[in-house]
């Protein structure tokens, strides 16, 4: 990782000007040390999720019904009212590809 090697740079530069200027027993030299140890955890979590196996895609398979296939009544009802409130939003996406 070239970031790995940077921060490498950055943590010594930083450390040997702190003590470059008596600062080691400073609280700015705390503060550094601790966010030295913030990049090494953020560090390990990334490599640990970068060491991780890629998901896996799952195939579906949708069994299709057609309205007229549906016996019950209130069901058929229940469809053809989600099938009219969602005419309008298919339509209102279709303007808004065409647009942008």
């Amino acid at each position: 990782m070239g970031f790995l090697k940077f921060w490498g740079k950055v943590r010594e530069g930083v450390a040997s000007w702190l003590r470059a200027r008596k600062l080691e027993e400073s609280v700015l030299m705390d503060a550094w040390v601790a966010v030295n140890k913030c990049v090494d955890a953020v560090t390990r979590v990334v490599k640990s999720a970068l060491k991780r196996p890629a998901s896996k895609v799952v195939s579906q398979t949708e069994n299709v019904v057609r309205e007229e296939q549906i016996d019950d009544p209130e069901v058929r009802a229940r469809v053809r009212k989600l099938k009219a409130a969602e005419q309008p939003a298919a339509k209102k996406r279709r303007v808004n590809e065409l647009v942008h």
